[in-house]
C-alpha cells in the first residue's frame, strides 16, 4: 500500500502495536511491511541478494558473497528506516523466520497477489490500515 502520512507518524504507529496484537508472528510482519516502497526494497535486496549468491557459488568468490549479504540483508533492513522511520523492527527479534516471511511476502508481490493479500489483511484487522493513513 501507499501510505499517505508522514514517514514520522508511520514509525509511532509501527511502535505502537507488539506482536501480541495480532493473531500470528506473521501477521505482525505483514503489518511493519504494508507500505510498499519498503516492499520494493525488499523485492530489489532479495532478487540482487540470490543474483549475487549463484554468483558467489558459480566463480567461488568471497566478493560476490559479500554483495549478497549487503544487497540480501542491509538494503532491506535500510529501508525500514529510510521509508518509516524505524530501526529493523523483526530481524533482531526473530531472524531466521523474518527471512523466510520476507521471501513469501516477496513473491506475493512479484507474482501480483500483493493487492488480494493486503485486501485479506484489513479485513481481518481493519485497525491497521489506519496506521499508514492520513488522519
Amino acid at each position: 500500500m501507499k501510505p499517505t502520512n508522514s514517514k514520522e507518524e508511520r514509525a509511532k504507529n509501527l511502535h505502537s502495536l507488539s506482536p501480541e496484537r495480532f493473531e500470528t508472528y506473521f501477521d505482525y510482519y505483514v503489518y511493519i511491511h504494508l507500505n510498499q516502497n519498503v516492499q520494493i526494497m525488499h523485492v530489489i535486496g532479495m532478487l540482487l541478494g540470490f543474483l549475487f549468491l549463484a554468483l558467489a557459488i558459480i566463480k567461488w568468490s568471497w566478493v560476490y558473497l559479500v554483495l549478497h549479504l549487503i544487497s540480501f540483508n542491509i538494503i532491506p533492513l535500510v529501508s525500514h528506516n529510510l521509508f518509516d522511520g524505524v530501526g529493523t523492527p523483526t530481524a533482531t527479534g526473530a531472524p531466521l523466520i523474518s527471512i523466510w516471511y520476507a521471501i513469501k511476502i516477496n513473491m506475493w508481490y512479484l507474482t501480483g497477489q500483493q493487492t488480494k493479500k493486503e485486501q485479506e489483511f484489513f479485513q481481518k484487522y481493519p485497525f491497521a490500515e489506519s496506521y499508514y493513513r492520513s488522519k
